[in-house]
């Protein structure tokens, strides 16, 4: 407990942390050993980092018993680490298909159609990732992590912070499209004009909503 009230309940946090590691550790098919899990005053936002072979994440005290505020994304990140350093649009993207899935099935809070129609938006940052399995089907990002454990010696290989973007999405690319049974690079260079570059955030998708309006491509 960093910068903390030390008066809030551990073991509490403990155990609605644990549901959901139990939860992504089947989602995943693999999960890390530990997770050291912060919990302070003063982060700006909820994070996580790999560091050595325990990843750790930081949640914020105010929000700490709310399971929907940063559990289930930050988490997923440390279970990513797992397969090395991929790119930053997919990160994110697949942290927020395991937020989603954690509040319609975990947590029993959210609707599917309700929550999942937010993705369904060119400006939001995991538009052409989500819109994939919106068309192939129910538990797609689970098949996503299979093949990505399948190939992990390879993901380990590939995804490092010296491997060029190209050749990250380019295997990012192969998993999506064996996890859907059908080849989706088409839908992503062709449909989306998706550029990989480019995907860091609200800002760019915003950026390239704009472009593709002024082409009349919207």
């Amino acid at each position: 407990m960093n910068h903390a009230d030390a008066s809030l309940d551990g073991k509490a946090i403990a155990k609605l942390l644990e549901q959901q590691y139990d939860f992504l550790a089947g989602y995943v098919g693999i999960a890390p050993d530990w997770i050291f899990v912060h919990v302070g005053n003063k982060y700006p936002c909820g994070m996580s980092v790999a560091s050595g072979p325990n990843p750790e994440m930081f949640l914020q005290a105010a929000s700490i018993f709310d399971t929907s505020a940063n559990y289930a994304h930050e988490m997923m990140h440390c279970f990513m680490f797992q397969f090395g350093a991929m790119p930053h649009w997919f990160n994110e993207s697949i942290a927020d298909a395991a937020y989603a899935d954690s509040e319609i099935e975990l947590w029993h809070r959210r609707g599917e159609k309700e929550l999942l129609a937010q993705f369904d938006r060119v400006d939001n940052r995991s538009y052409e990732p989500h819109a994939a399995p919106d068309q192939i089907g129910k538990d797609y990002y689970r098949r996503v992590c299979a093949r990505m454990l399948a190939r992990r010696s390879e993901c380990l290989r590939t995804f490092t912070h010296d491997t060029p973007l190209e050749e990250r999405n380019e295997l990012l690319l192969t998993i999506l499209s064996e996890a859907a049974g059908e080849e989706l690079r088409p839908l992503f260079t062709d449909e989306f004009g998706f550029n990989a570059k480019r995907r860091r955030g609200r800002e760019g998708t915003s950026r390239i909503l704009g472009e593709r309006m002024n082409r009349g491509t919207q």
